[in-house]
């Protein structure tokens, strides 16, 4: 009797502990694509990019907390995946009176070599965030400004199909993204 409890309690340990809960990657009707000049005058197409996963993100340089603390994560993120797998960082600012194209590539290249920073007139980033159904607004101070910290992970179609949170773990992040990856091979 005591070593069928124990077999017993062998799987239960097992299935608690090995099993990862089923991740729902349906696509979701917001982001997506896109095909947009660039303050340089560029055609943006999320469509270009190589990887299988996108990891879309609005920010802007000046934040003084969430947007460092969102990427540093993003970053131990991938240095915890094997180099095989392959996504990029896409960081839109949504503050364009101060963020131009160089400012914003310069910042998100601190993060990562490969990330794409992209800078848009008012007009475009209004017409994103809305796309996105980010949240954005400029404080009375003039300096910062609230707005959402979802990661959108965009799949090989350039479908949305998660939204992560700044404090979702790293297990989740890098399931999500094993999971798109798979998807593509």
């Amino acid at each position: 009797m005591k070593s069928f409890r124990q077999y017993i309690n062998l799987i239960f340990f097992l299935l608690f502990f090995t099993c990862k809960p089923n991740i729902n990657l349906a696509p979701l009707p917001i982001g997506g694509d896109f095909s947009y000049a660039d303050k340089s005058g560029k055609v943006i197409s999320l469509k270009n990019y190589s990887e299988p996963v996108l990891l879309v993100f609005f920010g802007y340089t000046q934040c003084p907390d969430f947007c460092p603390n969102l990427l540093t994560k993003i970053k131990s993120v991938r240095n915890q995946l094997p180099d095989t797998i392959k996504f990029r960082v896409v960081f839109i600012s949504i503050d364009p009176k101060r963020d131009d194209s160089n400012v914003t590539q310069k910042y998100i290249e601190f993060y990562f070599k490969d990330a794409t920073g992209l800078s848009f007139n008012e007009s475009t980033t209004n017409l994103l965030v809305k796309k996105y159904a980010a949240y954005v607004e400029a404080n009375p101070d003039g300096q910062t400004i609230d707005h959402s910290t979802y990661v959108y992970v965009l799949d090989k179609d350039r479908k949305t199909r998660a939204l992560l949170k700044s404090n979702d773990s790293l297990e989740s992040y890098k399931d999500v993204i094993l999971s798109l990856s798979s998807d593509s091979i």
